[in-house]
């Protein structure tokens, strides 16, 4: 064999190990990402807080109740209800985002009664006081323990209920409008789907394909076949303005699109 051919054949069998360890390391580093995201999936999306106070306070005693709602896996869960400055038969459900939990929401709600309307929002699994962890499917069981609570407790009429959510909480509400029946959908500050969101943080790598929450929004506004409206912020810093676009744009009549700026997520 001429010194040539042996020098080519090196080469050949350098080039071969070179590949085989960039396929190792490639092979590895994917493995590795795949295994964090499964690890910490939940740390990403849900940022439940155990701070707050849930006793009534005293001036607002007759205005607001607390109640245990039972979820159809056995969890108990903390719910408010709120009555509304002016008698009215209509009703708001309104979901929270994923940080904190409802007594950081508590103005909120009550400046909701001010439309007027009543108000019911619960904290989910692993929020404030209740037990259990956070997930996709268990917050929707949450959100139908609220919506039944409503229906058969309170006897309001599906056509008199209005389902609220934002940011995450826009993820249980477009579920549990899509599954039950009620007079509309309102969406502020929600994306279209987790896996879209988790694309905005890690270079727009596809990591949807290994997480287990989907909260696919995108996917169910067009089936609502009921009324939706959508608000959000174009300076939102978390959530970008074009997912709430997209969902208005794959959403069906009747809706209807309030953008606004000046206001942070």
């Amino acid at each position: 064999m001429s010194s040539n051919t042996s020098s080519a054949t090196e080469q050949v069998s350098l080039a071969k190990r070179i590949f085989r360890s960039f396929v190792f390391v490639f092979v590895g580093t994917a493995l590795g990402l795949i295994l964090l995201i499964f690890m910490a999936e939940d740390k990403f999306i849900y940022f439940p807080s155990s701070d707050g106070d849930w006793s009534i306070p005293e001036k607002s005693k007759g205005k607001i109740s607390s109640h245990q709602l039972k979820t159809e896996d056995g969890l108990e869960i903390v719910a408010w209800y709120y009555k509304a400055a002016q008698p009215t038969a209509k009703t708001i459900l309104f979901f929270h985002g994923n940080a904190g939990n409802l007594t950081h929401r508590h103005g909120w709600a009550q400046a909701l009664t001010l439309l007027p309307a009543n108000v019911l929002q619960i904290d989910y699994r692993g929020y404030g006081p209740n037990k259990g962890k956070p997930s996709e499917q268990g917050l929707y069981l949450d959100g139908k323990s609220a919506y039944d609570f409503l229906v058969k407790e309170k006897a309001v009429k599906p056509d008199e209920l209005f389902v609220y959510g934002i940011s995450l909480g826009g993820g249980v509400a477009t579920e549990t409008a899509l599954r039950y029946p009620c007079a509309g959908l309102i969406l502020q500050s929600t994306f279209t789907s987790a896996p879209d969101m988790a694309a905005t943080r890690v270079m727009n790598l596809p990591l949807g394909l290994f997480m287990s929450a989907q909260f696919a929004n995108k996917s169910k506004v067009g089936k609502l076949g009921k009324p939706l409206m959508i608000v959000h912020s174009k300076d939102d810093e978390l959530i970008p303005f074009q997912m709430a676009e997209e969902l208005y744009r794959l959403a069906k009549e009747p809706k209807a699109f309030h953008p606004f700026e000046g206001v942070k997520h």
